[in-house]
């Protein structure tokens, strides 16, 4: 992806002028296997059966014993792990040591994780202020924080904090919401599940989203003792619920305070701007960002926030079922999605996109996309891109 001043254009590396037989040399050489990463995400015996399942693990990179080595996450996000297969690693929690030769070591139990564990994703932030990445558990069960005692070394800490969010997790963000120097923490959460699926559904099949209540978001204040305590109300977002999938913070009105933009499934997302004091409404319509493609609610999966155009100022990327969304910031607080113009949705098509990020790939000083892309109710493969 190449960006001039005020311009927005998404190419493939190498993919110009190409004979139908030629490719363009590869960027990255997948080396799991030689650098000793054996987890893997296991799918119930039955395959995926409901929405629950559908919605998988996550994986973070943190240097978590002061090393300067980026050590490996794994939440392996199944609920109900083939039971002939090795629970360790399918389907559980795995923490990887940086043996800083390119290879990994599992120090999993050693650093206090339980790995028969469930969990769907992974947040680090130093909530102490004592300089160690300190680690948030997202789960479908209640979610766990962890303070990280240095060296590595973890300590259970879910009681103590009071965020023990006990919703169906899927994302969170850590941010201070209003300028006091701590870390609070925003809990977004999918759905009220049931096991029942509703009868209006043939037997076997997968209801979607929409089959099932939306769950409440939380946000949680720093209290700044290592305690936190719900503000929900108080800080209003508690008063929209929506099927949330991701959530980032983020100045998104160029006001100097962190707003929230949290993705929702097949629901309009929400746009929560701060007014400095911790205290939100909800703009997301206003600002541009709640609906996808055709000005329709999709199934909004993660979210990409960085300068896509060399303006100075940030655009807003979006996964989802459709072709995904380029949000071009084209005022304060105010963006237009020009997907369109981006070649994103060629580069798309047929795809269900999930995981999502903004990055560098060939370090030629712009901000490539990477996304994820999984087949919705069969584990049919898809072409990353």
């Amino acid at each position: 992806m190449r960006l001039g001043r005020g311009e927005l254009r998404l190419r493939l590396r190498g993919a110009r002028r190409l004979s139908p037989t030629s490719r363009p040399a590869p960027l990255f050489t997948d080396v799991t296997v030689e650098a000793g990463i054996d987890a893997r995400h296991s799918l119930p015996p039955a395959g995926i059966t409901d929405i629950v399942d559908s919605n998988g693990g996550g994986a973070a990179f943190v240097d978590l014993d002061d090393d300067g080595w980026l050590d490996l996450l794994v939440a392996g996000g199944t609920r109900s792990p083939d039971p002939d297969a090795d629970s360790a690693r399918h389907g559980g929690l795995r923490a990887y040591r940086n043996q800083r030769d390119g290879s990994f070591e599992d120090v999993t139990e050693a650093w206090g994780l339980p790995p028969e564990g469930t969990g769907i994703a992974w947040s680090a932030a130093d909530f102490y202020g004592d300089g160690d990445r300190d680690l948030y558990l997202v789960d479908r069960e209640p979610n766990r924080l962890f303070e990280n005692l240095g060296g590595g070394e973890l300590r259970d800490i879910t009681a103590r904090g009071g965020v023990g969010d006990a919703g169906f997790g899927i994302s969170v963000a850590f941010f201070d919401m209003e300028g006091d120097g701590d870390l609070d923490l925003y809990c977004a959460n999918y759905l009220e599940f049931d096991e029942n699926p509703p009868s209006q559904y043939r037997a076997g099949a997968h209801p979607g989203p929409l089959a099932w209540p939306a769950q409440a978001d939380l946000l949680y204040r720093n209290r700044g003792d290592g305690t936190f305590e719900d503000v929900s109300g108080p800080s209003g977002i508690a008063a929209v619920a929506g099927r949330a999938m991701s959530v980032t913070a983020a100045d998104l009105d160029e006001d100097r305070d962190q707003d929230l933009y949290v993705l929702n499934d097949a629901t309009p997302s929400y746009v929560f701007l701060n007014d400095g004091y911790g205290r939100f409404v909800e703009s997301g319509a206003r600002c541009g960002l709640a609906l996808g493609r055709g000005g329709r609610p999709v199934a909004a999966m993660a979210i990409g926030i960085g300068d896509l155009d060399a303006d100075g100022h940030l655009d807003v990327t979006v996964s989802d079922d459709v072709a995904g969304s380029v949000f071009t910031r084209v005022a304060p607080g105010v963006y237009e999605d020009r997907a369109g113009r981006s070649g994103l949705p060629e580069l798309m098509q047929n795809c269900v996109s999930w995981g999502h990020n903004l990055f560098d790939a060939d370090r030629d000083g712009d901000l490539d996309i990477f996304t994820v892309n999984g087949g919705l109710t069969t584990p049919i493969p898809q072409v990353d891109v």
